[in-house]
């Protein structure tokens, strides 16, 4: 990627995608990026990441693997990355659509199986539920043995 890619001062790379015929692409920035890449030293070379000669890094595979060792990372591949994403960008509320388009899928159903939920996030979810009923409501929901074991009603559950 070289450096007139990026446009810092309104917050967006271009590119040419590797796949789907060399589309082209914008890449929206977001403001921790905009900092980074303010931050990264300019050296002479036409390209943002490069290596001490210049020319562009064409395989980051390796300096990958090195950081996974040093940060004791297992079991995790650098195409996780797209998954992760998503999946924080959706945590954050952003809608499914946005996040769609971020990676560039043809579906939301493509997008929906790169969008993995963590456990802390759908407990969180779930807890918009309450207060859902007013306490009046909620009493007539109550568990009657009673009435379980008159057989009255055929479940554990009640209504008064």
């Amino acid at each position: 990627m070289k450096k007139t890619d990026a446009n810092v001062e309104r917050g967006f790379l271009t590119y040419r995608e590797q796949k789907k015929g060399g589309k082209i692409r914008i890449k929206e920035l977001n403001d921790d990026m905009i900092a980074l890449l303010m931050e990264m030293p300019k050296g002479p070379s036409e390209y943002i990441f490069c290596g001490p000669n210049g020319e562009p890094l064409k395989n980051v595979q390796r300096s990958f693997r090195t950081a996974l060792k040093k940060a004791g990372i297992k079991d995790f591949h650098f195409h996780d990355l797209r998954h992760t994403s998503a999946s924080h960008l959706l945590m954050r509320g952003a809608s499914l659509k946005s996040v769609q388009e971020h990676l560039g899928h043809s579906s939301l159903a493509m997008t929906q199986r790169y969008s993995h939920l963590s456990r802390n996030f759908q407990k969180q979810e779930v807890q918009k539920l309450n207060g859902l009923c007013d306490e009046e409501s909620s009493k007539k929901l109550v568990r009657s043995e009673e009435l379980t074991k008159s057989k009255e009603l055929p479940g554990p559950y009640a209504t008064a």
